[in-house]
């Protein structure tokens, strides 16, 4: 993601979309993974710095999946419902990680099902913007499309059970965060 994410950004300087699509690749670099929860979970002072991470990649994925490729909402009334999911993403992550104290709960599947909601919305809101886009944003647009078919597998990935723990819901991450925590002790 990095390396992609540099040369978009090289490249295409001058397109603001190209340097939101920079921004995004870098935040799905960092935030949704072991390194960012074990932050926040053997280092409580540096909380804020995974809530502002995992915020902003959620902030800015969501619409850029909604603008893309030419940068406009379309149709009127994503606007209203982007709004109302940051809200929501705000309180949600506020709570998991400040008054409960558990960001790993930001998984739980009746918590994320706004965004679920939302995110499966933008398929269709593709499909109609495809429709009437250009050849290159055509293009472009099924590039993103198999970029987060990539990235659900392996957040998919991410929930099945390893066989090397004895937990039976640990998966990949679960491997990760316990070599963090004995790296860190």
């Amino acid at each position: 993601c990095l390396i992609c994410s540099a040369v978009i950004f090289y490249l295409s300087k001058s397109n603001w979309v190209a340097v939101w699509t920079s921004l995004v690749l870098i935040l799905l670099a960092i935030t949704p993974n072991a390194f960012s929860l074990s932050l926040a979970q053997y280092r409580p002072d540096l909380a804020w710095l995974s809530f502002v991470l995992m915020y902003l990649a959620v902030l800015l994925l969501i619409p850029y999946v909604f603008a893309f490729p030419d940068g406009r909402f379309a149709p009127s009334w994503v606007k209203v419902l982007l709004l109302i999911l940051a809200g929501w993403e705000l309180l949600r992550l506020s709570w998991d990680y400040f008054i409960v104290n558990n960001p790993r709960s930001y998984s739980d599947i009746d918590q994320c099902l706004p965004l679920i909601i939302v995110a499966l919305l933008a398929i269709p809101v593709q499909v109609y913007k495809h429709r009437r886009s250009s050849a290159v944003q055509k293009q472009q647009t099924k590039w993103v499309a198999f970029g987060m078919i990539l990235l659900l597998v392996f957040f998919a990935i991410d929930f099945i059970p390893s066989p090397l723990t004895i937990t039976p819901n640990a998966g990949i991450n679960y491997i990760i965060r316990t070599a963090i925590h004995s790296a860190m002790h």
